[in-house]
């Protein structure tokens, strides 16, 4: 059985708040629900994104994975072996206490941090600082 069949009222909460706040459609991929947005960061770049609900949701939280443009691995950059960017250090967030919403947001913080990185050559740990 699928996690949003043993907690539909939980994918009924996130599906009506990230239809509020954002621009992002929800699709069933091969049982996986996954959410889809194009996002421009402050550099007006366009990141095409997707945040994979894990089959374990609530309890493990969503990925979120660059699409478009092409973002190799690195750890310098924060992402990791499976493509998915660290967004968070694992020890301090509890699974459940994390949305599709702040995967998202998150992500979007993430890509104008990607961006000053290429254009620095300095990931900016201050942009993370009020998560």
């Amino acid at each position: 059985m699928k996690w949003h069949e043993i907690y539909p009222q939980i994918l009924k909460e996130e599906t009506k708040i990230m239809k509020a706040q954002t621009n992002a459609s929800l699709e069933n991929k091969q049982g996986n629900l996954v959410w889809y947005e194009a996002i421009v960061n402050n550099y007006e770049t366009e990141f095409d994104i997707a945040i994979v609900y894990q089959p374990n949701h609530p309890f493990d939280p969503p990925k979120a994975y660059i699409l478009k443009p092409e973002v190799p691995h690195s750890t310098t950059y924060h992402t990791h072996a499976d493509g998915s960017l660290c967004l968070y250090e694992p020890s301090t967030v509890y699974g459940m206490k994390i949305s599709a919403l702040m995967i998202r947001n998150w992500a979007c913080m993430w890509a104008t941090a990607y961006e000053n990185f290429l254009n620095t050559g300095e990931w900016d740990y201050k942009l993370f600082e009020n998560t």
